[in-house]
């Protein structure tokens, strides 16, 4: 049987040292890392590089965690990487994420309350005097992204979105933009875009140029709006800030002018509203009222019986009162009775029934007591004078027999148009049917050389007219029997002998329902329309008759016969005599197609009167 154990021996001498265990790898340097230099126990080795590759899937589990405990200091980060390799980044991240970012930077609040205003959660500083380096550079250099290369949010709402091919939208929710930049706005009390002049700049503040570069539409520093090109608009408001167009499409809205233009523009004209009355200023300084209806703007034509002699300076002429004419207006006062006997000038004043006129064009002479007064425009300056052209046509007092062979004449002008060659037609002055024809042989100067081979009469004379002629031609074919003039068949002659009121509301037709005659039944008396029966050169005659007295003197009156009743060159305008038989004629020599109807129509805006006749007459001349 074991016993019991018994107490323990005193402690035996302290052993050999053993040998060398794995341990730490001796050596390294300051800032060096130990690492693991194989896959067997204890293999380590210094290094001044680092590799960590881990493969935790639990959440917060960092392959690297660099944390920095200490609540202050400047200048004191949880990882500070610096490289000084120019050829290369100073770091380096690849990730494969799908719906998070390869790099999250999160800035948090700090606990202790302090404001963070200052701080931002990425800051880029470029360093170095001179340093050209970009801030930002994102780039997609394996084929390219589909998706968005720039996207800011607040909050989870997007406000500024640059897509893969640079289309960029700001405004809350604007995901794709319409164009290169759209800005929605989203905000009531804000404006979409604000751009403000630096104080002492001179650039535009916004340029628009076409695709070759040219600038066509800018505004400038101080906010003006410059068109170049053509501008499209459906409604156009000057002055103010609101629009006030009635509720009209297609029209310009006209405000009174803050300040009323008092000196003369050059090369056109100022268009303005004044107390709601559009008018436009000329470069003359005459200030035109276009707000007047027709009857107020007939207040421009005056009659005078002051007896003025006709020359340049003041002329002093008493008129109505009440009328239009103001200081620097152009008139024209002319003789009643012979309008080409006038004098042209500006007001100098119009006052009560005194109208001062500074005559500076005149024609005519004498002193006459019945004066036709209107606006005009002033005469323009004389062109320069043309370079002279070539003579056709001379005369001569050489003595020459007629017939043929060589005949010399002295002309009075050198006949610069006629050259060796040409033919020359030679008439008796006097006597054209004693004639002469030829081509010229020699010319100097004056000194002409022809050889006629056509003459025609007999005699001898000593005044001649020379012109460049053709030769005569060859005589035609004889053309077949003609069928026989339908000229009959193209005349009219209507009037009208009944008493019946003149229109006086512009342009009208005048009623002439008695047909005089009316070869070929072409006129219609309920519309008092002729229609051409054959296409041709017609001879048109209209006149008209008002009762004697009626009717303004001096008013503005037309006639015509034509196509369609409006103003146009076949438009006679006149005015109405001061004789006491007030009438007016026409005639017009036209063209006219088959099937085209005409009319006797006129225009007149004054007072109402009688007409107490008129009529027409249409004839086909060829």
């Amino acid at each position: 049987m074991k016993g019991d154990t018994g107490t323990a021996g005193a402690k035996g001498d302290t052993g050999d040292t053993g040998p060398a265990g794995p341990g730490v790898a001796a050596g390294g340097t300051t800032n060096q890392f130990l690492i693991k230099s194989s896959s067997t126990n204890y293999a380590t080795t210094w290094s001044s590089k680092l590799n960590a590759v881990y493969t935790g899937t639990a959440s917060g589990d960092h392959t690297i965690a660099a944390i920095q405990n200490a609540t202050a200091g400047d200048n004191i980060s949880a990882l500070n990487v610096s490289s000084i390799n120019e050829q290369f980044s100073s770091m380096q991240v690849t990730g494969r994420e799908i719906d998070t970012g390869t790099i999250k930077v999160s800035h948090v609040k700090p606990a202790s309350g302090t404001s963070d205003a200052n701080a931002a959660a990425l800051s880029i500083d470029l360093k170095g005097t001179g340093t050209a380096a970009q801030g930002i550079v994102i780039d997609a250099t394996e084929g390219g992204t589909t998706g968005d290369l720039l996207k800011l949010r607040n909050n989870g709402a997007f406000l500024v979105t640059v897509k893969s091919d640079g289309k960029m939208g700001i405004g809350t929710g604007l995901n794709t933009p319409g164009g290169k930049l759209e800005v929605r706005q989203t905000d009531d009390s804000l404006p979409g875009v604000v751009i403000q002049a630096n104080s002492t700049t001179s650039a535009d503040l916004l340029q628009f140029k076409n695709n070759s570069g040219a600038l066509r539409t800018n505004i400038n520093r101080t906010g003006d709006l410059v068109v170049r090109g053509q501008a499209y608009l459906q409604n156009l408001q000057v002055v103010g800030t609101s629009t006030d167009f009635g509720g009209g499409n297609g029209v310009i809205g006209l405000k009174n002018a803050n300040t009323v233009p008092t000196t003369n523009p050059t090369g056109g004209v100022i268009v303005y509203s004044d107390a709601g009355v559009l008018k436009y200023r000329q470069p003359d300084g005459t200030v035109i009222d276009v707000g007047s209806n027709t009857a107020a703007a007939l207040n421009y034509n005056a009659t005078s019986s002051s007896s003025v002699t006709i020359g340049t300076g003041s002329k002093t002429f008493t008129v109505a009162s009440g009328l239009a004419f103001a200081a620097g207006n152009y008139v024209r006062v002319q003789s009643t009775a012979n309008a080409t006997t006038y004098m042209a000038g500006n007001v100098t004043s119009y006052s009560g029934t005194s109208l001062v006129i500074n005559v500076v064009e005149t024609s005519g002479t004498g002193t006459l007591g019945s004066w036709t007064i209107g606006l005009t425009g002033a005469k323009g300056a004389a062109g320069s004078t043309g370079s002279a052209g070539t003579v056709l046509t001379s005369t001569s007092s050489t003595s020459n027999a007629i017939g043929t062979g060589s005949k010399t004449f002295t002309t009075a002008a050198a006949m610069t148009g006629a050259t060796v060659g040409q033919w020359v037609l030679i008439t008796n002055t006097g006597t054209p049917a004693n004639f002469m024809r030829g081509q010229v042989t020699a010319l100097s100067g004056t000194s002409i050389t022809i050889n006629v081979t056509e003459a025609g009469g007999s005699g001898t004379f000593t005044a001649w007219t020379l012109s460049v002629t053709g030769m005569t031609g060859a005589q035609g074919v004889q053309g077949p029997a003609g069928t026989g003039s339908d000229y009959a068949n193209t005349f009219v002659d209507v009037n009208r002998v009944t008493t019946t009121a003149f229109p006086n509301n512009g342009f009208a037709v005048l009623p002439l329902n008695n047909e005089v005659s009316d070869v070929g039944n072409n006129y219609d008396a309920t519309t008092y329309l002729y229609t051409v029966p054959t296409s041709g050169l017609y001879m048109c005659l209209g006149d008209f008759r008002l009762r004697d007295d009626e009717g303004t003197t001096g008013a503005s009156v037309g006639i015509g016969i034509h196509t369609a009743a409006e103003d146009g060159p076949h438009f006679k305008w006149t005015i109405i005599p001061a004789s006491q038989r007030r009438y007016i004629d026409y005639r017009r020599m036209a063209r006219f197609n088959a099937g085209d109807q005409l009319r006797l129509f006129v225009y007149y805006g004054d007072a109402a009167c009688t007409l107490e006749r008129a009529s027409m007459q249409i004839v086909r001349l060829s």
